[in-house]
């Protein structure tokens, strides 16, 4: 038996046969859940365009969400980056900082750090698939964003975990995602947590 790195899933090697077994879970009571949990705000699908804006995502109903990203660089090493929007504004000014710290597909290590500059970099990636995840914490309609998260190269391997900071106060209600050189396509989703 070979084991499969997922928590409570094992992979079992049969010759000429792949099995998956998943774990039995108990249902929990009402009592013991979050009431809601994740609620899905938005899917936005874009096909190799230079800057995707995605709208009325965030406000005051949620103060967290989690965004999922896939997608697919147009230019090959071109870094996927966003920005906050609200209204119909999209914030270029140096208010952005971000840090990662992980590593490529051949286990070298990768550095992103940034210091109030115009975007944050989410990672450098390929011209497969590639998969990026992190929360958007909103505590209130005037205030400044701040998560963490990770991003994937699917295809040629590598991971980073980052953590970015927008220093400035705004009622922030969306994203705007684009390559530093080239087009993107992706699916981009985001759920709201519950507050209790």
């Amino acid at each position: 038996m070979l084991p499969w790195y997922a928590p409570g899933f094992r992979l079992l090697a049969v010759p000429r046969t792949l099995q998956f077994y998943a774990p039995s879970y108990r249902l929990l009571s009402a009592a013991g859940c979050v009431a809601g949990g994740l609620t899905l705000i938005s899917r936005t699908t874009f096909t190799n365009a230079a800057t995707t804006n995605v709208d009325n995502l965030f406000s005051d109903t949620y103060e967290n969400y989690i965004v999922r990203l896939s997608y697919e660089m147009g230019t090959n090493g071109s870094s996927l980056r966003i920005r906050g929007r609200y209204g119909s504004t999209t914030v270029s000014s140096n208010s952005y900082s971000s840090a990662g710290e992980g590593f490529d597909g051949n286990f070298n290590a990768v550095n992103m750090y940034s210091n109030n500059v115009s975007s944050i970099q989410l990672r450098e990636g390929s011209s497969s698939t590639n998969y990026c995840e992190f929360s958007v914490n909103r505590p209130g309609s005037s205030v400044r964003l701040y998560g963490g998260g990770f991003s994937v190269d699917l295809y040629n391997g590598g991971f980073i975990p980052f953590g970015y900071y927008i220093n400035s106060s705004q009622a922030w209600s969306g994203l705007s995602i684009f390559a530093d050189s080239g087009n993107v396509s992706g699916i981009l989703t985001v759920y709201g947590m519950a507050k209790s």
